[in-house]
């Protein structure tokens, strides 16, 4: 008895006919390639997300620190809620979502990770400078 697969058809949930059976479990390595690659960028995204949101909200806690709270007497702010002040006011400048660039996945990820903590370090040693001498 040949089944669907042997000859040359799809199986039952749309495989194609390369996918074998291993211990009861359809076995294709395309999808699951393309799965965990999947799950890898989406991984990767929210970790930059995640990780620049740290930075940034870092930064702008430290500077309402030091300048906000002395002159207006607001409360301190936490690092996430400086990312999510930080968010707001995100949301009434244009969106840069025509840019294209022949960045390679691997290359956004070291620009998406290097340079939150450099943008924070930059905005930080600013506001030390004026903090300092003003």
């Amino acid at each position: 008895m040949t089944t669907n697969q042997e000859a040359g058809g799809t199986n039952a949930w749309g495989g194609k006919s390369g996918t074998s059976w291993q211990g009861g479990k359809a076995s294709d390595s395309g999808l699951t390639q393309r799965t965990m690659a999947t799950v890898g960028v989406l991984t990767s995204v929210a970790v930059a997300i995640i990780w620049g949101g740290f930075w940034l909200g870092l930064a702008l806690s430290v500077l309402w620190g030091w300048f906000v709270v002395p002159l207006f007497g607001l409360p301190v702010l936490t690092v996430w809620q400086a990312y999510g002040l930080m968010l707001m006011a995100r949301m009434f400048l244009p969106m840069r979502l025509g840019e294209k660039t022949n960045d390679t996945f691997g290359l956004a990820m070291c620009k998406a990770f290097s340079a939150p903590p450099f943008v924070a370090g930059v905005f930080l040693l600013m506001g030390w400078c004026v903090k300092t001498w003003a």
